[in-house]
């Protein structure tokens, strides 16, 4: 085998457990997932600072129904109130039925501080 193909090879393994992020506005510029990313392919959605919610539940309902395994990705300093999540949360499993997320912390510009439920 030539080192080419080795080296091809190894990637395309490596690939096999891989996932992705992307943004809305990034999932937006795509016309078609299935042309860049592998079936079933876990894909972690952004809710950003500053965002609009609808726009990251858009793009995970989409990649529901186009196969792959979407993962909402909330920055905790984006969330405004446990409320919110919670309706954000409740969101995406009625209209995706996803029953994933990422929470992630950190940030410089916090918008609440709530410490969780014990």
């Amino acid at each position: 085998m030539s080192d080419v193909l080795a080296k091809k090879h190894a990637i395309q393994a490596f690939m096999q457990e891989t996932s992705v992020e992307v943004t809305p506005a990034g999932a937006r510029a795509v016309k078609n997932f299935s042309t860049i990313l592998k079936p079933k392919m876990t894909v972690y959605v952004t809710f950003l600072p500053g965002s609009d919610f609808r726009d990251t539940l858009e793009t995970v309902c989409r990649l529901k129904n186009e196969g792959y395994c979407p993962i909402p990705h909330f920055a905790a300093r984006s969330i405004e109130s446990e409320k919110i999540f919670e309706e954000s949360l409740a969101k995406l499993r009625q209209e995706a039925n996803v029953n994933e997320a990422l929470l992630i912390g950190g940030g410089v510009d916090i918008l609440s501080v709530r410490s969780l439920p014990q």
